[in-house]
């Protein structure tokens, strides 16, 4: 099927310049209110609601040490079945 006439070629971006930066107002807005918003999660963190804690503290751990690596490779599943294989005739 051939290129559309609008499409990108090769090594071109649809956005040279990127995106735009945020204006200084609203960044010192952000700024001011991130004690806040710290204070918030950590409160979350005594929810009564389990999935409403993990979250938070997901969320808190993801900003202070950076989220999880993917993993690199996806897990073998015929080794699983293998010992599922093996446990029943174990189990028999």
């Amino acid at each position: 099927m051939a290129r559309s006439s609008t499409s990108f070629g090769k090594g071109r971006s649809g956005n040279p310049g990127g995106r735009k930066a945020l204006p200084d107002d609203v960044k010192e807005a952000f700024a001011a209110a991130c004690p806040q918003a710290v204070a918030t999660l950590v409160a979350l963190l005594d929810s009564k609601s389990e999935p409403i804690r993990m979250r938070a503290a997901e969320i808190i751990v993801n900003r202070h040490l950076g989220p999880p690596a993917a993993p690199t490779a996806a897990p073998v599943v015929e080794d699983a079945r293998r010992r599922l294989v093996i446990d029943d005739v174990d189990a028999a």
